[in-house]
């Protein structure tokens, strides 16, 4: 099984490592348990996959067993991040049957760390994740996890962000500043509230630096 080594990941500054802890302690210490967490985007340039993987880095060396699953099978964006090319068995593979789960899982260069790649990419990949294999991969993955981490696509397809939603404890909105229009965003929530599955809070990327005075 190939080894998942990060390729290219900017680091954070002191500001940013900040804000990513707090971020982890309202997932950790949240009223209800939150186990198993949806992460999505209205656009696709909004750093959803670089902020996801460093989340869930962050996780794991605080000693907290994380899966990382890319759903999104259009970009395979958290994947390409970690050298995984769609040949390498991942989500796809498992959902038609070509491998087994634990074929799927791999290693990360980062301790308590796990990856489940997109795998091979899919045209109508909300057909594909409507199956009953994604319910009975959500469990195996909580049986085994303290955390599963679920990257869907961004663009957001309801159809979709829908098949994991039902299975999930909450949603987390990934915007941009600056990038991200207001009225999209709230026209993104409010479809994602349809779901049934909680809109636990939103994550803005790219926060411009205040300008220092003289």
């Amino acid at each position: 099984m190939k080894k998942a080594i990060i390729q290219n990941l900017p680091a954070l500054d002191a500001a940013q490592t900040e804000a990513l802890n707090t971020i982890i302690t309202n997932l950790l210490y949240a009223k209800s348990e939150l186990k198993k967490i949806i992460f999505t985007s209205c656009d696709c340039a909004e750093d959803k996959d670089a902020l996801l993987i460093q989340l869930a880095q962050a996780l794991g060396k605080q000693g907290k067993k994380t899966v990382l699953i890319d759903a999104d099978l259009r970009q395979n964006g958290v994947s390409a991040l970690y050298g995984m090319d769609e040949n390498e068995a991942g989500l796809a593979q498992y959902l038609t049957n070509r491998c087994e789960l634990s074929a799927s899982l791999h290693d990360t260069d980062t301790a308590n760390l796990t990856l489940l790649p997109a795998g091979k990419k899919v045209a109508n990949s909300a057909l594909l994740l409507s199956g009953e294999q994604t319910e009975t991969l959500l469990k195996a993955c909580a049986a085994q996890f303290d955390l599963v981490l679920i990257n869907t696509s961004g663009g957001f397809s309801a159809d979709e962000t829908g098949s994991f939603a039902p299975l999930c404890d909450g949603i987390v909105l990934v915007a941009r500043d600056h990038l991200t229009h207001s009225r999209k965003l709230h026209q993104t929530k409010q479809t994602l509230e349809k779901t049934g599955c909680p809109v636990i809070g939103c994550i803005v990327t790219g926060v411009r630096k205040p300008a220092a005075y003289a």
